[in-house]
């Protein structure tokens, strides 16, 4: 089976299935090749994200430049694969290296204060020229003024709640090209075309 085969299956039980469950099948069955015909048998649900579905999604992140980087990739980072319930893939625009450095989370309410924003920005810096990623979540407030960092020459991860090729919030759109064309990155847990929700922004 080649790597692209092997991505697209890894691609289609993570999406049908979520996280916490793709891990399991995949422990349970052994192989990808295994858990696929789990996921075909007859008492399954037969509203599943195919192989073709896959594929357009793989397609789609190449026509714009990104990876999707499933948890075996080795570009997929440690300290996100250690944690329980980790995504089974992730979609990245921009610097994959940087997922491999020292990385540190900056995350505050989207209703901030300008002080609070202003510090947000401050340690950004800070953090930033002693060597350190800031990651935020490109919402507003307080993840905008750590992801800002990028316009100081530094490089930025943004952590957002919808697809990769959603811009949210709209009025990030300036600062989301700057991340990923200016040697920053954007990643993503969702499949393209996914607009945020209450869940999928507390969960990221």
């Amino acid at each position: 089976m080649g790597k692209l085969q092997e991505l697209e299956i890894w691609l289609s039980l993570a999406r049908a299935l979520g996280p916490t469950k793709f891990f399991s099948v995949i422990r349970v069955c052994g192989s990808l090749d295994e858990a696929l015909k789990y996921l075909d048998g007859p008492t399954q649900n037969k509203k599943i994200y195919s192989i073709q579905d896959a594929r357009k999604e793989i397609d789609n992140a190449r026509k714009i430049g990104a990876k999707i980087i499933p948890a075996c990739d080795p570009d997929y980072p440690d300290i996100l694969r250690n944690i329980p319930g980790c995504p089974a893939v992730i979609t990245a625009l921009g610097d994959v290296s940087l997922l491999s450095r020292e990385i540190i989370a900056i995350i505050g309410g989207r209703n901030s204060s300008v002080s609070g924003r202003n510090f947000a920005s401050k340690l950004a810096l800070d953090l930033s020229e002693a060597g350190f990623i800031v990651v935020s979540g490109l919402a507003r407030g307080i993840d905008t003024a750590a992801n800002s960092v990028i316009y100081k020459n530094h490089s930025t991860i943004a952590v957002t709640a919808s697809g990769i090729d959603v811009v949210y919030p709209r009025e990030n759109s300036d600062l989301y090209k700057k991340i990923t064309e200016d040697g920053g990155l954007v990643i993503t847990e969702l499949p393209f075309a996914t607009k945020p929700k209450p869940q999928s922004m507390s969960s990221n």
